[in-house]
């Protein structure tokens, strides 16, 4: 449902509260500036105790300056605007700054408004609503929402929008659809008695703003400035179109007062004032001149709503992990259930006893399995002892080798600590490079480092022809084998198992 909020327009002679509630106008009243007519306010205000009030200013006082800084982030970037608007002199009253674009330059800068209202007798009813607990929104100008409600048909580079109330007009100027900076005019009916002196004070405060652009470089000499009449039109146009000073022209109504004078118009404001509230009550980023103590409130208001939000969130987050984790444990709790019952039925199984007239097959089974598991096996083992062995050995070349892997009889299997029926044999045929003492040598460090490995459990001496002494065959190595019998060596490789024990 849709909060009340009131809008105070506040004038030179008098305040004027709109009652709006969602985007309809229910009732405005008109009060003086007078204190006594203000508890009248607050006693109104005060039948809506979840109410927010918003201040739409169109003062005099109104006070504008356009900087140019370099592009700070953080809080580094706050504390430069600070600083800047603290060293501005009409940032004692209500202030604020707004960003208004970047500046193509050899580094990064931005162009930043600074906006101030010096306004005593507002600035002390702040301080009354503050200290009566009412919920303040802000302190808008009628000339900052003036870029909001601007019709997007309205495309001017440059261009002045003059704005006519009763007997005073306010003349803006926007860049870009930025607003630089914004004048009240004042066109008292006693000094202003024809239209020629109407026409001529525009005129000459155009003239005036056209050369103040100039002398800030905001403007070029040959630079066109437009010219755009909103609102009411009191006067004769075309004594203003022919009177205009050099390098202006004058633009086509941009039709905002006939966009907002239908039935959603309330009685007793102009189309200018209507549209200017619409970015009020629509949220939009509006420049905020009103302090911060004063903003507390509302503040204070929204942490608690969140708080209340992120709380709720966290108790549903909560649920749905409780849920989760007690829909986890029943799963848990049925695959163990599962589990034994399948245990329970496995050990009511009776067990199934083996003939012996089945052991014959099984034997042959368990045979054909030894021998598929050897048919498998690969002699990558033995070569990388062979690698190993040959490490630094330049005399000796392997001239044939020969990998075996059979069964092991049981005459050797009773004599081995971890007897197997398989056993891994590698035949090694050995040639010499020639006849040297370093040959002879050599060849008494490879059978040295062979039988050093513990993976090879025996080394055998064998000679391929017949005229080999029975000490070589029977692996003597005291004298290096003749170059015309070359040796043979085979070597006996341990079970996996039992290498690594």
């Amino acid at each position: 449902m849709a909060s009340h909020h009131f809008i105070v327009l506040v004038d030179q002679t008098c305040w004027r509260v709109v009652h709006v509630r969602g985007q309809q106008a229910l009732a405005m009243r008109t009060f003086e500036c007078d204190d006594s007519r203000r508890q009248e306010i607050l006693r109104w205000w005060q039948q809506f105790p979840q109410a927010r009030v918003s201040f739409l200013a169109n003062h005099a006082d109104e006070h504008y300056h356009v900087e140019t800084l370099p592009q700070v982030r953080g809080s580094a970037g706050r504390q430069l605007l600070l600083r800047k608007l603290a060293a501005w002199p009409f940032s004692q009253g209500m202030h604020a700054v707004c960003r208004l674009g970047h500046v193509k330059t050899l580094r990064r800068e931005s162009r930043f408004l600074f906006v101030a209202l010096t306004y005593t007798a507002l600035v002390h009813w702040l301080s009354v609503l503050q200290a009566q607990s009412i919920r303040v929104q802000g302190v808008y100008t009628q000339a900052l929402c003036l870029v909001c409600w601007l019709p997007a048909t309205l495309q001017v580079m440059r261009g002045l929008c003059v704005q006519y109330m009763a007997q005073q007009v306010r003349i803006s100027y926007i860049y870009q659809q930025r607003l630089f900076f914004s004048r009240l005019i004042s066109l008292p009916s006693d000094t202003l008695s024809t239209p020629e002196d109407f026409v001529n004070r525009i005129v000459y405060e155009v003239a005036q703003i056209r050369m103040t652009l100039i002398h800030q470089h905001w403007l070029q000499e040959a630079d066109v400035l437009s010219l755009v009449w909103l609102g009411q039109v009191p006067v004769d146009l075309q004594l203003l179109k022919a009177q205009l000073p050099a390098g202006c022209i004058w633009a086509e109504d941009s039709g905002v007062a006939g966009h907002f004078s239908g039935s959603d118009l309330p009685s007793g404001l102009h189309a200018m004032e209507w549209a200017a509230i619409q970015p009020i009550l629509k949220g939009r980023p509006l420049p905020n001149l009103a302090p911060e103590a004063v903003l507390l409130l509302d503040s204070s208001a929204r942490i608690k709503r969140h708080l209340h939000w992120a709380g709720a969130t966290m108790v549903c987050l909560m649920t749905l992990i409780c849920w989760v984790s007690m829909q986890a444990t029943h799963q848990a709790q049925v695959q163990m259930q599962q589990v034994k019952r399948q245990l329970q039925v496995g050990r009511r199984t009776p067990a199934v006893h083996i003939n012996q007239a089945q052991l014959s097959g099984m034997r042959a089974l368990t045979q054909a399995v030894q021998g598929l598991q050897a048919s498998v096996r690969l002699p990558e083992r033995a070569l990388a002892l062979m690698q190993q062995a040959l490490t630094g050995i330049s005399h000796w070349q392997v001239a044939a080798l020969a990998w075996d892997f059979s069964e092991r009889s049981s005459q050797a299997d009773a004599f081995t600590q971890h007897p197997s029926r398989w056993r891994e044999t590698l035949t090694v045929t050995w040639s010499q490079g020639g006849p040297s003492e370093q040959a002879a040598m050599e060849w008494q460090q490879l059978l040295a480092r062979l039988r050093g490995l513990p993976e090879i459990e025996k080394v055998e001496l064998l000679t391929p022809s017949a005229s080999a002494s029975s000490a070589q065959r029977q692996g003597n190595t005291g004298q290096a084998p003749a170059p015309d019998h070359p040796p043979v060596l085979k070597l006996y490789l341990r079970d996996v198992n039992e290498a690594a024990t």
